[in-house]
């Protein structure tokens, strides 16, 4: 038998372990499985000395599309995303108008079916408990997501009109989020007591008056771990299966999500993976973190790593969320109102893989919380994530041993910058392959935009 491609020479990673294999696709999907030397393939790609992994899924995307274009939308998003060694992405519903109804639902993804590189899908986020059945009856949509925060001064990211800060209404959604059998994501915060510790500090326009009040009585993004571990409580109440977003943000998230999983809650937690990146003392890149909200002399990384490496992670990424160099400038003369969050997706896979090849983590770990948890979350196993006969033929090709230095002038976001600007990764993604199709290549993108697909979940079914 001939297949489409052959892959062949290279060592494949899964959770499982490491094995020298070849891999036949036909028709987009691994169709074949064996040792070196025993596929032939109409194309052959010889990665003699590589790694194949299993096609990389980041779950917490901002793709800024429709209405805030500006920042991002899914042409630019998703092109970052292939270069970086990501081939799905799964983006969040605060645009204009935000992801609140059906119609908005399938609006983006016609928006997303014309624009992305790699596969994608959606988080909506209905603020009505009545709405939530309508996802319900829709095919193929992973799961809900709610944000628990307002700001005391800042509308964007965390839109008012997404905002659910009364706990008897999280209830109400969470309740109707488990009848109709899908996740709930949770931003967990506590926006009155946001506002109270910030209050005395908003009198003073500094980064160090918020950092302040971020890291009050050293406790560094506290009103996080207080709104998730409401959050944990009412999920209990409500029967539906949890997935906390942005451990590591607060100081303590990743310890109630622990806790929560040894009394048996149905739980996960995604590692907003920051952290996990070497201290920052550069000027400029501690600049970039510090007004994106990033702690950049975190004292709990072994903590986090202890986490990632204990079962408590569940996902492991950089969260995705791009603003313009000119806007967050701009919105540093009035710190309260800065806009938080950083382009990541483009960097994340080879930080991470930094931290590998620096003994933090295994390769096979990486790839449970990078592929094939992300896509048992989003219901999409083991289409995706996998690397066994009938899945979607997804890899990337990493280089282990290869460096690079990572630089503003090869940034695809609209963002224009990179806090990670001069920082030096050792481990970098080299092709990145989505359903057969090469769509980076050697560093160069070489894949149409278009051909990403919507990939429907079985989330609910």
């Amino acid at each position: 038998m001939t297949f489409d491609l052959v892959i062949k020479n290279g060592t494949v990673c899964r959770p499982s372990g490491q094995t020298r294999e070849d891999i036949g696709i036909t028709d987009g999907k691994i169709v074949a499985l064996a040792g070196p030397g025993k596929l032939s393939g109409q194309k052959e790609l010889d990665i003699k000395g590589k790694i194949l992994l299993p096609g990389p899924i980041h779950t917490h995307v901002h793709m800024r599309e429709p209405g805030l274009t500006y920042k991002e939308d899914y042409e630019s998003g998703t092109k970052a995303a292939a270069a970086g060694g990501i081939t799905m992405t799964i983006d969040m519903p605060n645009v204009q108008p935000p992801t609140t109804t059906v119609e908005r639902y399938l609006e983006k993804k016609e928006i997303a079916n014309k624009k992305a590189y790699v596969d994608f899908q959606h988080w909506p986020g209905p603020t009505d408990p009545k709405v939530i059945p309508e996802f319900g009856k829709l095919p193929g949509v992973p799961g809900i997501k709610e944000f628990m925060v307002r700001d005391p001064k800042a509308k964007y990211p965390h839109m008012p009109e997404l905002a659910i800060p009364d706990h008897g209404v999280l209830f109400k959604l969470m309740k109707a989020t488990a009848e109709v059998g899908l996740p709930m994501l949770i931003h967990g915060e506590n926006p009155e007591l946001m506002a109270a510790i910030a209050e005395p500090f908003m009198g003073t326009n500094t980064k160090e008056a918020r950092f302040n009040a971020y890291n009050y009585g050293n406790w560094w993004f506290q009103t996080r771990d207080v709104g998730t571990m409401i959050a944990i409580m009412i999920a209990r109440l409500a029967g539906v299966k949890l997935h906390v977003l942005h451990m590591g943000q607060g100081r303590y998230m990743h310890r109630y999500v622990k806790q929560a999983k040894e009394e048996g809650q149905a739980i996960t937690g995604e590692l907003e993976s920051t952290w996990l990146v070497e201290k920052q003392t550069d000027p400029t890149r501690r600049q970039w973190l510090e007004l994106g909200n990033y702690r950049p002399e975190c004292d709990y990384a072994d903590e986090l790593w202890d986490a990632v490496n204990d079962g408590t992670v569940d996902c492991m990424l950089l969260e995705h969320a791009p603003h313009h160099r000119k806007e967050v400038l701009a919105a540093a003369k009035d710190v309260w109102s800065a806009p938080g969050g950083l382009a990541s997706i483009q960097d994340m896979v080879p930080l991470l893989l930094t931290q590998v090849n620096k003994g933090k983590t295994t390769l096979e770990r990486f790839t449970l919380l990078t592929a094939e948890n992300p896509a048992r979350l989003a219901g999409v196993y083991p289409r995706k994530g996998s690397i066994t006969p009938g899945s979607d033929a997804d890899f990337i090709v990493v280089d282990m041993k290869a460096k690079k230095t990572i630089t503003e002038k090869e940034v695809i976001s609209k963002v224009e910058f990179t806090p990670w600007d001069g920082y030096t990764c050792k481990g970098i993604p080299i092709h990145t392959i989505v359903r057969g199709k090469m769509v980076m290549e050697n560093g160069k993108i070489v894949g149409d935009m278009g051909w990403g697909e919507y990939i429907p979940s079985s989330n609910g079914s």
